[in-house]
């Protein structure tokens, strides 16, 4: 009964499409190149959003005749801002109690971050151009879909399987 419900059906599609992306993807971009931090958690930031939206489209069409690229390009924006105001929120559960100049800045940090995360939901939430209503799909043209997903994960996974790697000095890797 509860995999006929259409949240835990978006929930476990969403889980599965950013494992099986995320697991290749990762080997075969950080593998071959080099990435700061910040770029790196950027990248993965951007592989999850990407990932779950290609997971969830179909369903979505299904379920309430629309696919809104506005959710899309939204993430795309709103994900990273709330990694950095989760990462502000514990630095000021962590130090605010230690030191009260650094609670007093980093909870400035987090409100302007909040302030600028709810007035860009709001402008997006403006937008109803991305918006395309559609005819929902067959449930064929869904199999179809998810099917070509699962051949394109297998083949990604090979990709990946076939990076050389060599291990250097000091935890570094090099492809081959």
């Amino acid at each position: 009964k509860m995999l006929s419900n259409a949240g835990m059906q978006l929930s476990v599609v969403a889980t599965f499409f950013i494992i099986s992306v995320m697991s290749s993807a990762e080997k075969l971009i950080f593998t071959q190149y080099y990435y700061s931090r910040l770029e790196t958690w950027f990248i993965r930031l951007m592989l999850v959003t990407l990932s779950a939206w290609a997971g969830v489209v179909p369903l979505l069409a299904l379920y309430f005749q629309e696919v809104n690229l506005v959710g899309l390009i939204a993430s795309l924006v709103i994900v990273p801002i709330i990694g950095l105001l989760l990462f502000f929120g514990m630095c000021l559960v962590l130090l605010g109690p230690i030191s009260k100049i650094s609670a007093v800045f980093l909870g400035k940090i987090f409100a302007a971050l909040s302030f600028f995360t709810l007035s860009a939901v709001e402008i997006f939430a403006g937008l109803d151009a991305l918006r395309i209503t559609i005819e929902p799909p067959s449930i064929l043209i869904i199999a179809i879909y998810y099917f070509s997903a699962l051949i394109f994960f297998a083949w990604l996974n090979d990709k990946a399987n076939r990076i050389k790697t060599i291990s250097l000095p000091g935890g570094l890797a090099m492809t081959k």
